[in-house]
């Protein structure tokens, strides 16, 4: 009798020392498992991994475990050794889950252990409607370079689904294959324009060489005006005067957004003999902020081209900062329409900053014969905005004509306003030195 119970309490004992309650949380299915399976390598436990190819591949299988076994996979050096056939399992899970970002994780595992036994997960990826599934695709196909998944690549960019060319383009930045780069060109003339649009992004993201000058013909006669609007906006950038012609017509394109951008690429290229264009555009723009932008090109270009832009701005504009911007420039590049014409529209404007801006140009222009009419306006004329006043005997004083002194001495004497009577003994003094110094 002593030694039966002695044989059931040693083998009771015996039990409870065989009992392993961390292989217990890696193969139990509660929240505990995936903590466990992370600890598997910091606890020594590396006779574990083999139990998890097929714990995450069982259908209730939890995602944290997956993910969990999945972050461990990717430590081990030796990973065929302790689990055989984890690639095979991780296969059918990429085909059953619908979590992309396990699929995700599994392809950059792929990736990352250069592991062929997974291609036809990377091969589904290809055409995956999730971008990251898709993007480690590509840089799997990129980095093994396994001929079994390239002839997949090549399909795409000849599928009749636009979705699945447009996936081509995308796998084009990633995979560095010239049978890849060799058709990329090709789609510059799809029959999608989103695509063709597409085709600017990788010859550029991927430093394509336009051979066969696609961008440019595609920059002036595509049909659809956001291809050409992006054609524009490379060539611009390339600042070269090989496309000038192409900017100049476009300046005149009925799509704003057009002449916008050919606009802005014309400051690039300081052609001076050009003005003349941009004159003639000015006079028929109808969008302020191109013709500002005109206005400015002019003067960047230091040429008026004839005029007649800034003189239909100045005249006919209904934005009166326009009017003064180009009365300002019309200064500054020394356009003068004559003096019956400015002081035409100097007696018809409204509005004194404007007036102001015209005062300033005559200065620049040192137009002499403008004189008489500016002492006149000026001369005991309260009801005339005091700062117009003072600005028309200033610009007497920049042009500085000695023939103009018994004129202004004989306003001087009658003039009652006390700012503009200094102004005058101002201008009469520099005068008088500019007389004296001939």
């Amino acid at each position: 009798m002593v030694l039966f119970f002695s044989f059931i309490f040693g083998g009771s004992v015996f039990a409870e020392e065989q009992k392993d309650p961390f292989k217990e949380s890696v193969l139990s299915k509660g929240r505990s498992q995936a903590r466990a399976i992370s600890e598997i390598k910091s606890k020594n436990r590396l006779d574990l991994v083999k139990e998890l190819p097929k714990i995450i591949s069982e259908p209730d299988a939890r995602e944290d475990s997956i993910f969990a076994s999945l972050a461990l996979f990717s430590e081990l050096e030796d990973l065929d050794s302790l689990a055989p056939y984890w690639a095979n399992e991780l296969d059918t899970i990429f085909k059953t889950t619908r979590n992309t970002e396990i699929q995700t994780r599994i392809l950059e595992l792929a990736d990352r252990k250069k592991e062929k036994r997974l291609i036809y997960a990377v091969i589904a990826g290809l055409t995956h409607t999730d971008f990251e599934v898709r993007q480690s695709s590509y840089r799997y196909v990129q980095g093994i370079k396994d001929d079994r998944a390239m002839p997949h690549v090549l399909d795409l960019a000849v599928s009749t689904n636009p979705v699945y060319r447009e996936y081509f383009l995308e796998s084009a930045i990633w995979i560095k294959d010239e049978r890849v780069q060799n058709l990329i060109g090709k789609f510059a003339t799809d029959d999608i324009p989103a695509l063709r649009r597409r085709f600017f992004t990788v010859l550029n993201k991927t430093n394509t060489p336009d051979n066969r000058g696609n961008i440019p013909r595609m920059a002036a006669s595509d049909p659809d005006e956001d291809v050409r609007l992006h054609g524009l906006e490379i060539l611009k950038n390339r600042k070269s005067r090989q496309y000038i012609s192409l900017f100049y017509k476009g300046i005149t394109e009925p799509n704003p957004d057009l002449r916008k951008i050919c606009t802005e690429a014309l400051f690039y290229l300081n052609d001076k003999q050009g003005a003349k264009s941009v004159s003639e555009q000015l006079v028929k723009e109808t969008v302020p902020g191109l013709k500002a932008r005109l206005i400015d090109l002019l003067l960047d270009l230091g040429a008026h081209g004839g005029g007649q832009g800034l003189l239909t701005v100045l005249d006919a504009d209904k934005d009166p900062g326009l009017r003064s911007r180009a009365a300002e420039v019309m200064g500054k590049l020394g356009f003068n329409p004559g003096t019956s014409e400015l002081k035409r529209i100097f007696e018809k404007e409204k509005v004194n900053e404007v007036k102001l801006s015209l005062l300033k140009a005559l200065g620049e222009l040192k137009d002499k014969t403008s004189v008489p009419a500016l002492i006149s306006f000026a001369s005991n004329n309260k009801k005339e905005y005091l700062p117009l006043r003072l600005q028309a005997i200033d610009t007497v004083r920049i042009i500085g004509d000695p023939e103009c002194l018994p004129a202004l001495f004989d306003a001087y004497v009658i003039e009652k306003t006390p700012e503009v009577k200094s102004e005058m003994e101002k201008a009469t003094r520099e005068i008088i030195s500019i007389k004296v110094s001939k």
